[in-house]
């Protein structure tokens, strides 16, 4: 199994090779690498399936959430405030906020009371209620601040400001944490809110909308209708399985004036994951709008009007998407359960991305440490489609028995120059651990790959090229003889369904 170093490289892996692109979209982010590690770092310390549920992977088809949940409120106007200069002394105490940001939301922004289904975590240290000086009116609700963070994934998606810096940045942020009623002691809901420089938060909000912000929405989360309280709203919901637990995962966002209010949850219960997230982004909005907090009216808060880099300034040209869709999808190319052995049974839905790494379980793409090979890398061919599916042994938290499987689509005509590389380890992403190849009695060499690692464990690979499509398995924590055995044959097996999918790239077209 791997260390956790090897781990924090794949966590680093997506954005690394994204930075090394040059192409300035960054299409290397996705969610492959991310919902790996998390699957195995997971595995390793047994962690509960709601705190994992913070992490980035978001996998499953997509429920529907009704439009017009909320409807927008007649009584939704400023509050009126006897002069100017009584408004600026009432918002004084929030401004500058922590370095970078130029202001800090109001604590009792939050709800209240809370929505049906929500309370605070009881396992992370609790904030005790405001006196109201900060300009809304106090609160009686105990909230887990999270810090000025201005975190609109929550538990639905992730956001890289920091990594993704080129791109829209805030100027103000916050987050508030909180548990469902259907699952105590686990994060299951967050209310995140990011500012926007003075004059763009539409512009934001359109980001969003097409996936170039630094927020990103895992695009296996499907957009519906909603409508809350405040200037546009987004609604995306989608069901993820995860130790054979399947909950449903909703992400509400508001837009007022120029700061965008996210409510995440996820939960097995999908009436209450709905109701919190929704009401969370809704009710929080309505506070702000309702007391005139100056950013969601579209007025300036402390220096909100100066932008913090030149995609963050009013007309900015607008950004290209972050992630880009796969070419096409696979589809069911995993063997069936039935067919897997040593205990084996998967324990999540298949992971759907273009970014992953030909050989899934055996190399990374964070080749920044290797500049010797990153040219190499920067002009290899990079997938257009890719799935990937985990099975093991166990609860997961001990040495199982363990296997990856993974099918990426190479553009058309590039399959042979793409398993070559992946052969001599000169494509986008390089061995980790190192492999030694070892005979594969019967088969081509140039369309197939055997190798086992180097490192402890010795688990084995076994790669096939299928027209533009490559095909990996790596099997771990088995008998020497077993892992090969159990790779080959597995390999044998998704390498079959990908010949009889009909996909135009299994026949190199």
């Amino acid at each position: 199994m791997e260390t956790d170093e090897q781990l924090e490289d794949l966590l680093r892996d997506t954005f690394a090779q994204a930075r090394g692109d040059g192409r300035g979209q960054l299409s290397g982010v996705g969610a492959g690498a991310f919902a790996r590690a998390d699957r195995l770092r997971r595995r390793r310390i047994g962690m509960t399936v709601g705190a994992v549920a913070a992490t980035v992977a978001i996998v499953g088809a997509a429920v529907g959430v009704g439009a017009g949940v909320f409807g927008r409120d007649a009584g939704l106007t400023p509050a009126v405030t006897s002069s100017t200069s009584a408004s600026a002394k009432r918002w004084s105490s929030l401004v500058p906020g922590t370095a970078p940001f130029s202001y800090r939301f109001p604590d009792d922004v939050v709800p209240d009371p809370l929505p049906a289904g929500a309370r605070p975590l009881d396992f992370l240290p609790v904030k005790p209620p405001v006196s109201g000086s900060s300009g809304l009116r106090s609160s009686t609700v105990e909230v887990a601040v999270a810090g000025e963070d201005p975190d609109l994934g929550g538990v639905a998606g992730f956001c890289r400001w920091e990594e993704l810096a080129e791109l829209r940045q805030p100027v103000a942020g916050q987050s508030f944490q909180f548990q469902l009623s259907s699952a105590p002691g686990s994060l299951g809901a967050q209310l995140g809110l990011a500012g926007f420089t003075t004059g763009t938060g539409a512009d934001a909000m359109a980001d969003l909308r097409r996936g170039a912000l630094p927020c990103l929405v895992p695009t296996t989360m499907k957009a519906v209708d909603w409508t809350s309280d405040g200037d546009e709203s987004l609604l995306f919901t989608a069901t993820e399985t995860t130790a054979d637990i399947t909950q449903t995962v909703v992400m509400a966002v508001t837009r007022v004036g120029d700061v965008l209010l996210s409510g995440t949850a996820r939960g097995r219960d999908a009436a209450e994951a709905r109701k919190v997230a929704t009401s969370l982004s809704s009710e929080a909005a309505s506070r702000l709008v309702r007391e005139a907090f100056p950013p969601a009216v579209g007025r300036p808060l402390g220096d909100s009007a100066a932008a913090p880099n030149a995609a963050s300034e009013v007309g900015a040209e607008a950004a290209e998407p972050v992630q880009q869709p796969d070419d096409y999808e696979f589809g069911d190319v995993f063997p069936a359960a039935s067919q897997l052995r040593f205990g084996m049974r998967y324990h999540g839905d298949a992971l759907v991305s273009r970014n992953m790494p030909a050989a899934t379980g055996a190399q990374v793409c964070d080749l920044s440490g290797r500049p010797e090979r990153q040219a190499t890398s920067d002009a290899a061919p990079h997938p257009v489609a890719g799935s990937q599916q985990d099975a093991w042994a166990g609860d997961g938290a001990g040495a199982d028995p363990s296997v990856s499987f993974g099918v990426t689509g190479w553009p058309t005509g590039s399959g042979a120059v793409s398993f070559r590389a992946l052969q001599q380890d000169t494509g986008m992403c390089a061995w980790m651990p190192h492999q030694q190849r070892v005979s594969w009695p019967g088969e081509d060499p140039q369309e197939t790959w055997l190798s086992h690692s180097t490192g402890s464990g010795g688990a084995y690979l076994a790669a096939r090229r299928v027209g533009d499509v490559i095909v990996s398995v790596v099997v771990d924590t088995l008998p020497a003889d077993d892992a090969k055995a159990e790779a080959i044959r597995l390999s044998g097996i998704v390498a079959a369904k990908v010949e009889a999918s009909g996909l135009p790239a299994a026949k190199g077209r």
